[in-house]
């Protein structure tokens, strides 16, 4: 009997080590699997972090290049406050010698070395005496504006005064500080 025992013993014993190696092995390789999945998602991530920083530093550089540009653009051109000012100086002057204007038509700006002008096209509508006391107030003004390109008719539309024409105004601006100056 004690021949039995041994051989029942003998092949017995290795289904108990795969069994007894599968309840605890397999747990463990499961975890180590899943673990193993879990280090490569994050590194997947890591790479892609990586690569969204990168994109972010590039970003930004090209922002900060992008806004060097933009102030060194804005330093070409006048305020906006400026540019009011002049179409109310324009339009004060017109209300003074009762002047009616039809259109205002500004032109792009343009500029030298000295400064900015600005180009206007404008239409209107009044009296004789009217029309030359502020063609004359616009050319003297301190302000600097300058007439060119000068046309007036009788007019022939139901206008309230007699005498309608076109002109071209340029005012300078200074480019140091953006102010109406003489050139």
């Amino acid at each position: 009997m004690s021949k039995i025992k041994w051989k029942y013993i003998l092949f017995i014993t290795p289904f108990l080590f795969i069994l007894i190696g599968y309840r605890i092995l397999m747990p463990t390789i499961t975890e180590n699997l899943e673990l193993l999945d879990e280090i490569l998602s994050l590194s997947n991530e890591k790479e892609s972090v990586e690569s969204l920083s990168l994109k972010i530093k590039e970003y930004q550089a090209e922002n900060k290049r992008l806004e060097a540009t933009i102030g060194n653009l804005s330093n070409d051109f006048p305020r906006k406050e400026n540019l009011s000012r002049i179409y109310r100086i324009i339009g004060n002057i017109s209300e003074k010698y009762h002047v009616l204007l039809l259109k205002i038509i500004p032109q792009p700006m343009e500029s030298d070395s000295l400064g900015y002008f600005l180009t206007i096209d404008l239409s209107l509508n009044g009296d004789y005496k009217n029309v030359l006391g502020f063609l004359h107030h616009i050319e003297s003004n301190s302000q600097n504006f300058r007439i060119t390109n000068l046309k007036f008719e009788k007019s022939e539309k139901k206008l309230p005064h007699d005498l309608t024409g076109t002109l071209r105004i340029i005012a300078f601006l200074s480019r140091t500080n953006d102010e109406i100056v003489k050139k």
